[in-house]
């Protein structure tokens, strides 16, 4: 059951009939943003594409004949929609700024970074899921259901951490995965893995913007084996050793205080936010720009990266909201947030408004222009949300995200483990460990969520962040088992709070 949303009327059921006496007699009600914008997105799906504002306020209208809508109301909705207006909602809407109440009240918090467990490996095969690998795959979910999409990485070469998996593509509904190519031994460390990308937590990242830490690996300064090395433009950052140094140095200009103080403002908001997905897409994208400068045009969009970057299971945000329960009550927030946060993105690193960032920032880039689309894949908003949607989905939990960790799928009783060392030797790098005997073709797994949760809230979490319903082994059967009896009241109170909450 979901509950009303605090501070918003209620509103008839859209296939409520009137008699045209109650019709005239009803006493006219102004809708909240939220219910309105909930209406005009019902209203666009059953009238044709592009149709004005007159079109859809008839619409609304008519499914809602209690209510007064001024058309000029039905028109900013629609700008808001494309981000041309950014204005804030009206107070009966839910905040972008809210810090009162339950932490999962805040609609920042439920679309952009990451669950309280682990969730963050692609499920998706290496084309777009069709209506029939649907249904072939999971007879619960709705044609219109979004889920991941992505490709297999051609330029992977497994063999460079391990021989003993390979990568699989299994069908168009559960797409790639890792297998085992030999017998694995319960404890034995299949592969060990350095970061890609590297968006460490938020009092590490602290640490390094004063230098305490290694700008690229995050240990501690000083390392006892040297002195750090700091940032030639005095931003506060510095490196453990040559290496470190030699690794980041042209990706960390684009993020310099100094040398591109463009970035600024964006940082400053990433900080504010704690947004690690933002956090780590920025990272690539300085990456990308470093690589392009230094290998030039012939170059761009080639390489182990681009592949790696196209590869990644991901699902747009603007996707990504529609498997929440009750998304259209935040909806206007989260608009908000993603062309406020896009504004800035495009600021720091494409086009700055302050003529002297912008020769700054044009003197990294050698005053050279990307081409058109290489420029659209990483800057327009569109590509932007997909790129957020891919971090959120494979970012683990440390805030690392990997080459080949990246392929592996999820199962309620997962095969292998993910550990960590200590924070303060090599915070970043992973050892896959296998948590029982792993036979030759077996798949190897992780959980996403935690096994410790009912049947139900696990497939909750997972359809949540896009998966679907989990159909591994243990869920199974596990449902098997559960057929004929009644739910949980813990459960069912858990969906009344959540419905209430809009989460």
């Amino acid at each position: 059951m979901l509950g009303q949303i605090p501070g918003s009327e209620p509103t008839p059921p859209p296939n409520a009939v009137s008699s045209p006496m109650s019709d005239s007699n009803a006493v006219k009600i102004s809708p909240s943003d939220t219910d309105l914008l909930s209406a005009v997105i019902k209203a666009q799906s059953t009238i044709p594409d592009g149709s004005g504002a007159s079109k859809i306020a008839s619409a609304v209208l008519t499914a809602h004949p209690d209510w007064v809508v001024a058309e000029k109301r039905i028109r900013k909705l629609l700008r808001i929609q494309k981000g041309e207006d950014t204005a804030q909602a009206d107070p009966a809407a839910p905040s972008s700024s809210a810090g009162d109440g339950p932490p999962s009240a805040n609609p920042k918090k439920r679309t952009r970074g990451k669950p309280k467990t682990k969730l963050n490996e692609a499920t998706s095969g290496e084309v777009p899921r069709t209506t029939e690998d649907r249904a072939n795959g999971d007879s619960s979910a709705s044609s219109d259901t979004p889920y991941p999409i992505s490709q297999l990485n051609q330029e992977l070469k497994v063999e460079e951490w391990t021989k003993k998996i390979d990568v699989k593509v299994f069908d168009g509904m559960k797409g790639k995965g890792l297998v085992a190519t030999e017998d694995v031994a319960e404890g034995e460390v299949i592969w060990k893995e350095d970061p890609f990308i590297y968006c460490p937590d938020w009092d590490i990242q602290d640490a390094q913007s004063v230098g305490l830490r290694c700008a690229n690996c995050a240990l501690p300064l000083p390392s006892p084996r040297s002195p750090p090395i700091p940032c030639p433009s005095q931003c506060g950052r510095s490196w453990c050793n040559r290496l470190c140094y030699s690794r980041s140095k042209d990706a960390h200009a684009f993020l310099c205080l100094g040398q591109n103080p463009a970035s600024t403002p964006l940082l400053d908001f990433i900080g504010t936010e704690k947004w690690k997905a933002l956090g780590a897409w920025t990272r690539v994208v300085a990456l990308l720009l470093a690589e392009w400068v230094a290998a030039g045009d012939n170059k761009i969009g080639e390489g182990k990266d681009w592949s790696m970057l196209r590869s990644l299971a991901g699902l747009s945000l603007k996707e990504r909201v529609k498997v929440l329960p009750n998304w259209q009550t935040t909806a206007l927030a989260d608009q908000q947030l993603w062309r406020r946060a896009h504004k800035l993105y495009v600021e720091a690193l494409d086009k700055p408004s302050d003529s002297g960032a912008a020769k700054k920032l044009s003197k990294l880039k050698k005053n050279k222009a990307l081409p058109p689309a290489i420029h659209d894949e990483l800057f327009s908003y569109e590509s932007f949300l997909v790129g957020l949607g891919k971090m959120s989905l494979n970012l683990e939990s440390h805030g690392a995200l990997y080459r080949l960790h990246s392929h592996l799928n999820h199962s309620c009783s997962p095969n292998i483990s993910v550990q960590h060392p200590l924070i303060d030797t090599q915070p970043a790098k992973i050892s896959i460990v296998a948590k029982r005997p792993i036979a030759s073709g077996e798949e190897l797994t992780v959980t996403y969520v935690n096994p410790r949760n009912s049947l139900k809230k696990r497939r909750r979490e997972l359809k949540e962040w896009g998966f679907g319903e989990c159909q591994c082994e243990r869920c199974l059967e596990e449902e098997k088992m559960r057929e004929g009896k009644e739910e949980g009241d813990e459960d069912d109170l858990e969906d009344e709070l959540r419905g209430f909450l809009g989460v």
